[in-house]
């Protein structure tokens, strides 16, 4: 055999594998598919001044006026969860939707001062927390038969409820506000597909300027999920 024509046939051979390679890195499953995921959420520029100020108002409200307050503002991580239902529509393309949970932060007040014509404490607890729908688009990128990174941009129609538990010692009451707001959301993660229909995904993402009132501030969730295709 000449020598062009053995270059030509390993040429030939090269592309071929390289077509293999290719398809198996795109082998992902298209169509529909569900997810879940659990991690941890860190909320952004926590102002506990804001938390103080609320918990005097609704102090006043109750027609108490604190003269000693002791006040703590807890952790600004908490537990975040969510699940979704997405379609692949092409190798490089998924859109999702589903519901997440941002978890909460947590303030408690202890106050001493003015009630009516008597002085006696008083003690509050506010629980700020943010959940609600989110839509988004995947773009990914396959690297191998397993191994996939993608990246997400999309929007959160978020609830932001403050919860508030409020006593005397005589007497107490709780109530729920709640504001409904619009925000925009990014992340990227990687992602392992096991047992054919099967995915592992670990994920960093972030919902800007998340929530309403007491607390206004980016939120970054680092999780570790799953998915199950249909």
């Amino acid at each position: 055999m000449r020598s062009g024509s053995r270059r030509l046939w390993v040429a030939i051979i090269a592309l071929t594998a390289a077509s293999g390679a290719l398809q198996r890195a795109h082998a992902a499953e298209l169509g529909f598919y569900v997810a879940g995921y659990y991690g941890e959420a860190k909320f952004d520029g926590v102002d506990k001044a804001r938390f103080d100020d609320y918990a005097t108002f609704v102090y006043s409200v109750y027609g108490f006026t604190p003269e000693q307050t002791v006040s703590t503002l807890g952790d600004d991580k908490d537990a975040s969860f969510g699940m979704a239902a997405g379609y692949r529509l092409f190798p490089n393309l998924a859109l999702e939707g589903g519901y997440v949970d941002l978890g909460e932060l947590s303030y408690r007040n202890d106050s001493f001062g003015t009630h009516i014509d008597h002085q006696e404490p008083w003690f509050q607890k506010l629980g700020v927390s943010t959940s609600g729908i989110a839509l988004s688009a995947l773009g990914v990128l396959p690297l191998s038969y397993r191994w996939e990174l993608y990246a997400r941009g999309g929007v959160l129609f978020a609830t932001n409820e403050v919860d508030i538990y409020i006593t005397d010692f005589f007497g107490e009451d709780a109530l729920t506000v709640s504001e409904s707001s619009t925000e925009l959301l990014a992340g990227v993660g990687a992602s392992f597909s096991f047992a054919e229909v099967y995915s592992a995904r670990f994920e960093y993402q972030r919902v800007f300027d998340a929530g309403d009132g007491l607390f206004e501030g980016d939120i970054d969730i680092m999780s570790i999920g799953f998915t199950v295709s249909f």
